[in-house]
């Protein structure tokens, strides 16, 4: 039979062991979170280039014709 000692040290382990668990899981959480931000901005971003791109090509033809 366990010690009552040993009993809160297998407590303890068992507490640290999920601390460690949530902190990882929060984390990895976070990281996919950033990421997808990330994505979204790169995106947009894309969008706004490609917009101002067209916008230009636009003014050049009419300052041409």
């Amino acid at each position: 039979m366990l010690s009552e000692v040993e009993v809160e040290s297998l407590a303890e382990s068992d507490l640290e062991a999920r601390s460690d668990w949530l902190v990882d899981a929060d984390f990895d959480a976070l990281v996919e979170s950033l990421v997808d931000v990330e994505a979204e901005l790169r995106s947009e971003s894309l969008v706004e280039a490609d917009c101002e791109s067209r916008s230009e090509a636009l003014v050049e033809a009419a300052f041409e014709s």
